[in-house]
């Protein structure tokens, strides 16, 4: 009996040892923002096109939520959705072009609101809508939101699985990506 509980135990150790970490995470503290496991961090910096790695001393995180997730064999799952307020227009303005540089694509939605499509792997984002799972299927998404009357700042990026429960923050960065490939908005 004993050797069948070591037998059992030795493969669950192997994944959590050696995988993205097991469990589910998540967070709504500003102070938080930027304290990611390894696992989220490599993402960010391999594939984030518009994503703030690091901030100024010239803006402050005013909104933040974090959510982690990944299952006992693997598919790790995050969205991070942060509101940055700038506290000048000259700092404003430098990230706006930091971010127009990035973008694939934008599109203004009001006088002085827009929003930018980072990182874009061609995916359809109808698939992410229509309540079918497709084996294997995950969706990197890179939105960012700008305000130039607030000086604020959103930035909302996910890597979320098909199969993955698709809570409000989620859906709300699938339906920008929509937007912002219905529209084909380029630089």
């Amino acid at each position: 009996m004993v050797l069948g509980i070591i037998i059992i135990l030795i493969p669950v150790c192997f994944v959590g040892c050696f995988n993205p970490r097991v469990g589910d995470v998540r967070s709504s503290k500003t102070t938080d923002f930027g304290h990611y496991d390894w696992f989220v961090s490599k993402k960010l910096k391999e594939s984030a096109a518009l994503f703030p790695i690091a901030l100024s001393s010239q803006c402050q995180v005013s909104a933040y939520s974090y959510r982690y997730t990944c299952a006992l064999l693997g598919d790790p799952g995050f969205y991070i959705n942060v509101t940055i307020a700038y506290d000048n227009e000259e700092s404003f303005n430098k990230e706006q072009l930091r971010i127009i540089k990035n973008s694939v694509s934008c599109l203004k939605v009001e006088e002085d609101k827009w929003l930018y499509l980072g990182y874009d792997l061609g995916q359809n984002i109808d698939l992410f809508f229509d309540n079918k799972i497709y084996d294997g299927l995950f969706f990197w998404m890179e939105t960012v939101k700008a305000n130039e009357t607030s000086r604020e700042i959103t930035y909302s990026i996910s890597l979320w699985w098909d199969y993955m429960e698709k809570d409000d923050i989620v859906m709300e960065i699938a339906k920008t990506v929509k937007i912002l490939q219905s529209q084909q908005a380029v630089l």
